[in-house]
């Protein structure tokens, strides 16, 4: 395993994305954006927890989502030259991945359970913005965010060791936490820096798009044109940033796992 250089791997993310980024981009839009998109318009208003059809286009837009960034790893990995041939690839390690994912979701929520009955915080009867003041139930939201933080440092290779190896759902946890072992605080550091870096574009998209919709069409309203407007504009940022990341990550695959470099044009 050879010593991580993130430097390295943006190069490389950075020279394949200039070469390739309309189908990198176009992938992006079809398995993230657009479905993303359509669930966003037919969820439920604001506070309206109430069942409806919605909850039927949730594992549809979550299976996409994983298949779209399979299809991406697929790519920047150099495995398939062949934007269709990637995405059937894709498609058969979708239910790996999914399965990992159910996992790490399970395992999470019963450690969020626990430190709730733990920390004593009452859940069902505080009122919300009594409970948000809490300093018990900060103590608690940041404790869980460290150890998600932690834990996403060790994970960070899920996605592209799915796509590149032929692994079941734990044997890719096992593969990712073994591969990240020696990485551990630049891949803790990075995604540090992209979770500032992200918190910082949503407040960007949030204050100069909306106030650009807002001048141009008028106040954004649940179903509204302005409302999809400003949906659509996020949704193509959002998709220009999984590419970013989701390449960037395939080629710190390539390095800790010692993999071939891209080949082609």
């Amino acid at each position: 395993m050879s010593k991580l250089s993130i430097t390295q791997a943006w190069n490389e993310s950075a020279d394949y994305i200039g070469r390739h980024g309309g189908a990198l981009f176009t992938v992006a839009l079809a398995f993230l954006m657009v479905p993303g998109l359509l669930f966003q318009l037919a969820g439920p208003a604001e506070g309206d927890p109430r069942p409806g059809l919605w909850m039927l286009l949730l594992p549809v837009v979550v299976v996409l989502a994983i298949a779209g960034n399979l299809t991406l790893s697929t790519l920047a990995l150099g495995r398939e030259a062949v934007v269709g041939k990637a995405i059937g690839h894709a498609f058969r390690r979708t239910l790996p991945l999914l399965g990992a994912t159910l996992l790490v979701g399970l395992v999470g929520f019963a450690l969020l359970i626990v430190m709730v009955i733990a920390s004593g915080v009452d859940l069902n009867h505080a009122d919300p913005m009594a409970l948000a003041a809490s300093g018990r139930f900060r103590a608690l939201v940041f404790v869980f965010f460290l150890i998600a933080w932690v834990v996403s440092a060790r994970l960070a290779m899920v996605n592209p060791a799915a796509a590149a190896e032929p692994l079941g759902p734990i044997a890719i946890l096992k593969r990712s936490w073994i591969l990240t072992g020696r990485a551990f605080w630049r891949l803790l550091a990075l995604i540090g820096l992209l979770l500032i870096l992200f918190f910082v574009i949503a407040i960007v998209l949030k204050v100069a798009l909306g106030s650009l919709v807002f001048l141009a069409l008028g106040a954004p309203q649940p179903g509204n044109l302005p409302t999809v407007v400003l949906l659509l504009l996020t949704g193509i940022v959002n998709a220009g940033l999984a590419v970013c990341v989701v390449t960037l990550f395939a080629r710190i695959y390539v390095q800790l796992a010692g993999d071939s470099p891209i080949k082609g044009t």
